[in-house]
């Protein structure tokens, strides 16, 4: 039996979201400490495989949904909303392709053997090659890592629970412009989609051998 390998899954760790000079100007979230931790998640080797997920949106507002699945234990589990499975809306430009706000912030550690991959909705998964390329690579937890927590961290979780992951996010290693949306965000996250780590990188290595020994 192959031996099922674990992912980092960093999402919209842009300029738009980042800078001073992006989309929510004074009020962007700090990049510092949130590229230092996910800096760590990259460079320990825990994981086998680095995705970096790119917002490029064309501010054309869609919605996508995933079929729910007929499992027994997904049918009271609540999916992404209208909001979560659409897109930016268009009222402020955002991460559009090719400008300073769509490029990824320069304190990652990103290398050749990262993949990128684009996405043109909140959800990492819609309409994306993410799926494929995890299961081609026997990839079945994810580390689900960037902003905005309550957004596109959220639309990404959700997916990938009813896509059959086992999802990890660690607090330190998401953020959102507000300290509220974020709290909020991670208790829907810990109780219907994952496990959610609070500043415990020897728990999250745990769960990290018990599931990929299952």
């Amino acid at each position: 039996m192959k031996r099922k390998k674990k992912a980092v899954i960093i999402v919209d760790m842009q300029n738009d979201f980042l800078t001073k000079d992006g989309l929510f100007k004074d009020k962007y979230i700090k990049p510092d400490e949130i590229c230092k931790n996910i800096n760590h998640l990259i460079d320990n080797q825990e994981y086998q495989h680095i995705v970096f997920i790119m917002a490029e949106y064309d501010n054309n507002n869609k919605i996508k949904k995933l079929d729910r699945p007929i499992e027994d234990k997904y049918k009271d589990i609540p999916m992404n909303d209208d909001f979560l499975s659409g897109s930016h809306d268009g009222k402020k430009n955002c991460c559009i392709k090719g400008s300073y706000g769509a490029k990824l912030y320069d304190g990652l550690h990103i290398n050749e053997n990262h993949k990128v991959i684009t996405k043109k909705f909140y959800s990492a998964f819609t309409d994306t090659e993410l799926h494929n390329y995890l299961k081609t690579n026997n990839i079945k937890t994810i580390c689900v890592t960037g902003v905005a927590t309550h957004v596109c961290v959220l639309a990404t979780v959700t997916d990938a629970y009813f896509l059959g992951y086992n999802v990890i996010v660690n607090s330190n290693c998401v953020s959102s412009t507000n300290l509220l949306a974020k709290e909020t965000a991670l208790s829907k996250i810990e109780k219907y989609y994952g496990r959610v780590i609070y500043n415990d990188v020897a728990k999250i290595k745990i769960i990290l051998r018990k599931w990929i020994n299952t």
